[in-house]
């Protein structure tokens, strides 16, 4: 008998050398993505400044979620922009990324760089998520190698910014950058929050031939008299100019000498636009709704008790002339109790920028009611007289008019009638008046500009008693502010707007 043997095979040894190849080609296929950095792992880039309260609000509010939400997959490095080394691979990546001139934090994730607090903040979790559908990013790389500072020129800058303005904050990195890779270049940084050093910006912008528009406009950095500004600031622009002819010129001290007669023109410019709208705050004032219906009430009134044009147009001049008295008389009182408040300089500055900010909201509010007027709701308007100062004021005509001697009686209703007023005028006057007291102390420019601004507030209305007294009725007087109640709102809305950049900007 003769046997037969067959050969032994395990069950296992196929799919065995199925997994085997499997694993190889997938390693295989793998090595490429593993090669560019796509292992799932996000990698990125946080460059901070210290000083920089939002690079903190990033650092602190920002990231934990993320980071809690992506685990080890997602690895965020940050870096102090004081440290030259990460700030020349931030140029770099700038450079790389076609972006130059970034207020910090700045985030750079896969081709992706993110520059400022808003933008980081709206768009830097979806930029990962992007990053991390891919299947992640290596560390971004610079499209250049960074090399360590070098060079040496002896050019002059000089910097004009607002010192602690979060959009200029990107110059001070700038600046210490030039510093560092030019040790010999003398760079001056000046304040311009300081009256001082707008002036002599002004007198260095007309050496560099800056166009009048863009005078006192910041941050500008010169070098020599070539100029950078705003947005056109960079670090490769900065070191351009300073490698450019003539940048080891002292523009700071050729401005010096001129500063005096650019005090002058910069003040007179200001004191222009300041005559300029008193007279018209003063003129708008006097058209206003309030003013306008307590004078053709009390003329529609001595009408209906008999008076004759004579008499109306008597009566009218006196009323005419309290009323610019009355109004004389509390400007000068408000003038001096906001100036008193200058003993105290953070709380006057408080209550100036406080009174810029109310004509500034008083500015929306009239143009709401101006709106309200273009769709016949005039009734519905928000800066009105009051009912009851209304009534209060029709009262005292009544009343007073009564009075034999009607050159009194008239005296005595405009004063009474100013102090009601002052309720709906006093919004205009007393922005006004402070735009008055930021020119200084009082004197007699203070006090010609209250007498203009008063004579412009009782022109309408002396303009309204002739009218009158000609025979004009006071229905038809009415109609005509009836009429243009919206043009009337809209310039009180200008003005206010006006008025509030005005006391900000003195």
């Amino acid at each position: 008998m003769t046997s037969s043997s067959t050969p032994r095979t395990s069950t296992f040894s196929r799919p065995r050398k199925g997994l085997l190849k499997a694993a190889v080609l997938a390693v295989f296929m793998l090595l490429p993505a593993l090669a560019r950095g796509q292992d799932g792992m996000v990698r990125a880039y946080l460059f901070y400044s210290a000083a920089c309260e939002e690079c903190h609000e990033v650092m602190e509010e920002l990231l934990p979620p993320l980071r809690e939400e992506y685990g080890p997959s997602l690895v965020i490095r940050e870096l102090d922009l004081a440290i030259p080394k990460n700030y020349e691979l931030l140029v770099a990546l700038e450079e790389k990324c076609r972006k130059s001139g970034n207020a910090p934090p700045v985030v750079v994730v896969g081709d992706t760089l993110l520059g400022g607090f808003d933008e980081v903040r709206l768009r830097l979790p979806a930029a990962i998520a992007e990053v991390a559908c891919n299947g992640g990013c290596p560390w971004p790389a610079a499209a250049r190698n960074v090399k360590e500072p070098s060079g040496d020129r002896a050019a002059r800058v000089a910097a004009f910014y607002e010192f602690g303005c979060k959009a200029c904050g990107r110059i001070e990195l700038i600046l210490d950058n030039v510093a560092r890779q030019y040790p010999s270049a003398i760079i001056e940084r000046y304040d311009t929050t300081l009256r001082k050093n707008k002036i002599l910006l002004e007198a260095a912008s007309g050496i560099a031939g800056v166009p009048g528009e863009k005078r006192l406009i910041t941050p500008v950095v010169f070098a020599g008299k070539e100029y950078l500004i705003g947005g056109d600031i960079g670090d490769g622009a900065l070191v351009e100019i300073i490698g450019a002819p003539g940048s080891g010129y002292d523009i700071v001290s050729g401005a010096r000498p001129i500063e005096g007669s650019v005090s002058d023109k910069i003040a007179g410019r200001l004191e222009s636009f300041k005559a300029m709208a008193v007279v018209s705050a003063g003129l708008i004032d006097g058209i206003n709704p309030c003013a306008f219906a307590t004078i053709v009430f009390f003329i529609s009134y001595l009408t209906l008790v008999g008076r004759s044009r004579r008499e109306i147009l008597v009566v009218g001049v006196f009323f005419t002339i309290a009323v610019f008295l009355s109004y004389i008389a509390i400007g000068l009182g408000l003038f001096v109790g906001i100036r008193s408040l200058s003993v105290f300089p953070a709380i006057g500055a408080a209550f100036s920028y406080g009174i810029g900010g109310f004509a500034i909201v008083l500015g929306v509010l009239s143009f709401v009611d101006y709106l309200k007027c273009r769709r016949g709701k005039a009734s519905g308007m928000i800066l009105q007289l009051p009912s009851a100062a209304k009534k209060k004021i029709h009262s005292v005509i009544r009343e007073r008019s009564r009075l034999r001697n009607y050159v009194i009686a008239s005296l005595v209703i405009g004063f009474l009638v100013s102090l009601i007023e002052l309720v709906c005028t006093g919004q205009i006057y007393l922005p006004t008046i402070m735009l008055v007291v930021s020119g200084g102390g009082f004197s007699t420019r203070a006090l010609f500009l209250l007498i203009l601004y008063n004579l412009a507030f009782v022109l309408p209305l002396a303009g309204i008693v002739i009218l009158a007294s000609s025979g004009l009725s006071a229905e038809r007087l009415g109609g005509v502010m009836t009429r243009h109640l919206a043009a009337i709102k809209l310039l009180s809305a200008i003005l206010f707007f006006a008025l509030g950049t005005l006391i900000f900007l003195l």
